[in-house]
């Protein structure tokens, strides 16, 4: 089975329609049915917009299609019923503001934990 067809049972799989994973990764309707191959830089999209979709399974038959250890194993998430690019946007910008966020809470984890220890030492 060629990676198409994988992406096309995964998506049957998640009731993911192509329409609106055309419109999540960003490539023309129907690149799917056609017989197109994915670029390379598709598949950091697919990791991103689709974690639980085992890469090594799509690429090498290399496992189950879902991996099982994954939070979103079950049921999709908002980010599969995106109907415009725009709210397909609106969500990365989101996205990002919460890694930022994420990031900070890190650095502060890092610094806390770095006071923790010299306060110990002295």
């Amino acid at each position: 089975m060629n990676i198409n067809k994988k992406l096309i049972k995964y998506l049957k799989f998640k009731k993911i329609s192509q329409r609106s994973f055309s419109l999540t990764m960003e490539l023309s309707e129907g690149i799917l049915r056609r017989g197109n191959n994915l670029g390379s830089m598709h598949f950091i999209k697919l990791k991103t917009h689709f974690p639980d979709l085992n890469i090594n399974w799509l690429l090498f038959d290399d496992g189950e299609m879902i991996l099982q250890n994954h939070f979103y194993t079950n049921e999709p998430t908002e980010i599969y019923k995106i109907e415009t690019k725009s709210e397909l946007i609106s969500l990365q910008r989101e996205q990002i503001s919460l890694q930022r966020e994420l990031l900070n809470a890190k650095e502060t984890i890092i610094e806390l934990t770095n006071t923790i220890s010299d306060l110990k030492n002295k």
